[in-house]
């Protein structure tokens, strides 16, 4: 990861943290995953981006209804399905295909408390479930 990207996420991960981190679910943001996990009927296990093919930073667009991969995997932009802002979480879904990868289709959710800026993803395929925890900033 070059130094604009190590330092993007780790401002993210500062400001996510900060009591004034309030995020405008209008707005464009800019989000950090980290902390990942695979789980399958066998258990769970921390695993990397790199292990699942995911991207460490996100720019999501909720007027848009889209998210797209900035970094591990640039240039992939999915189409949010459902967005929904409840009780200071705006709650985002979508559905994607396993596409030219060759791997399982997709159902996930990224949820953000407005509040804080923190960020939980889900995602789940017919064999394997998906968690990350992150932050998002206004972009």
């Amino acid at each position: 990861m070059n130094k604009y990207l190590s330092g993007l996420v780790l401002t993210l991960t500062f400001a996510a943290s900060s009591a004034f981190a309030d995020v405008d679910a209008g707005k464009s943001m800019i989000c950090s995953l980290g902390d990942f996990s695979e789980c399958t009927a066998k258990g769970c296990e921390s695993v990397t981006a790199s292990d699942i093919a995911a991207p460490r930073l996100l720019r999501v667009n909720s007027k848009k209804k889209t998210v797209e991969a900035i970094s591990g995997g640039q240039g992939r932009v999915s189409k949010l399905d459902n967005v929904e802002t409840i009780n200071s979480k705006l709650i985002m879904q979508g559905a994607e295909d396993g596409g030219e990868s060759g791997r399982n289709g997709l159902g996930y959710t990224l949820t953000v408390n407005t509040t804080s800026g923190e960020l939980v993803f889900a995602g789940a395929t017919d064999n394997a479930v998906f968690a990350a925890f992150g932050a998002c900033v206004n972009d």
